[in-house]
Order: structure tokens, then C-alpha cells, then sequence
């Protein structure tokens, strides 16, 4: 009876069911959007490079849990023979989660769309966000800002860097280093 008892207790500490749905979402909404960050940083610096970028995109999250619990008691005792006395108790539990996640790659159209249009402020300033060093992103990402003209080694717009741009990019490093660079509410 005890070993039954603690078996429902904890099935009780993991919910399953409709409890999961807000935990699950948002842990893998979070998980979904980190990995959509890395893989735009990694695409960006493929284009630096003249590398083709890949670009998976995930297509379905399915999650599936299993909680199985088996509770036994047997006794056979013959009185009469000492060594003839069988007992035997046992509990086991099993507690699955089996998540299947689908990826798909993007082609065609989308991916077209993906690669020629320009990355959005909002997509590069998250990424700096997210912790990744604002000097490294934005000589990255960035063609020019306020006339300060990034380093280019395309051969239709072939450049140096501006000495203003390397100023001006390293002035945003130091104040993300300072905790000052927050994201902006509309």
C-alpha cells in the first residue's frame, strides 16, 4: 500500500495532460526562437564569406508523454519448511517524454526572399540581445550607418571601411558591455 501511495504521488509532481501546454509551449518557444538566432548569425556570416546559407525552419512539434506504474505483492509461506519460504515485492515506474520535432528546409521562393531581403533592425538588434558581441553583428550585417561605410569585399560595391564605422561600432559594443543597450517599446 505505501509503495502505492508514493507511486500516485509522484505521477502527481509531473502533469500531464492539459497542465503541460502552457510549460511546453513556452520552453519550446523559447528553444525555437534561441535556434532561429543562431541559425540567422550563421547565415550571415556564410553571406560575409560568399557561403551558401541554409535556412530550416521548424514545421511541427509534437510531444508525447507516457507515465506507467506496477505495483506487485506476492508471499508464499509454508510454515512448516523453513527453507521452503517464498516472498517477493516489487514496484516499478516508467515516466517517458518523447518529442518528435519536423524541420523543414526552406526553398524556392521563400528561400529567394529569405536570402535578397535585407536583414530587418529589429532581427539584428535581437541578436545583439541575445548576448552576441554588437561590434561582431553589426561590421556583420550592417552596410553603413549615418554615411559611415562598413567594409564591402563584393566586387560591385568593393570598399574599405570608414574609420567612423569601426568608431561607431565599437562605441555600441562598449554600451551593450554596460548593460545600457535595451530594447526599445512601441
Amino acid at each position: 500500500m505505501l509503495v502505492l501511495t508514493v507511486a500516485l504521488l509522484a505521477a502527481g509532481c509531473q502533469t500531464i495532460g492539459p497542465g503541460s501546454v502552457e510549460r511546453d509551449r513556452l520552453d519550446y518557444a523559447s528553444a525555437i526562437a534561441s535556434s532561429w538566432r543562431e541559425q540567422m548569425l550563421l547565415n550571415i556570416v556564410k553571406l560575409r564569406y560568399f557561403d551558401a546559407p541554409v535556412f530550416l525552419d521548424v514545421s511541427s512539434v509534437i510531444n508525447s508523454y507516457t507515465l506507467q506504474s506496477e505495483v506487485s505483492l506476492a508471499a508464499r509461506i509454508f510454515r512448516r519448511s523453513p527453507g521452503a519460504t517464498f516472498r517477493e515485492f516489487g514496484a516499478t515506474g516508467t515516466y517517458t517524454d518523447r518529442p518528435t520535432i519536423s524541420y523543414t528546409p526552406v526553398t524556392g521562393e521563400k528561400y529567394i526572399g529569405k536570402l535578397l531581403r535585407p536583414i530587418p533592425p529589429q532581427a539584428i538588434f535581437a541578436m545583439i540581445q541575445a548576448g552576441h558581441p554588437a561590434d561582431y553583428i553589426l561590421s556583420l550585417t550592417v552596410r553603413a550607418i549615418n554615411d559611415a561605410y562598413n567594409y564591402s569585399g563584393a566586387p560591385a560595391r568593393a570598399r574599405h571601411e570608414d574609420p567612423e564605422f569601426r568608431r561607431v561600432i565599437e562605441a555600441f559594443r562598449r554600451i551593450q558591455q554596460a548593460g545600457a543597450l535595451a530594447a526599445c517599446r512601441t
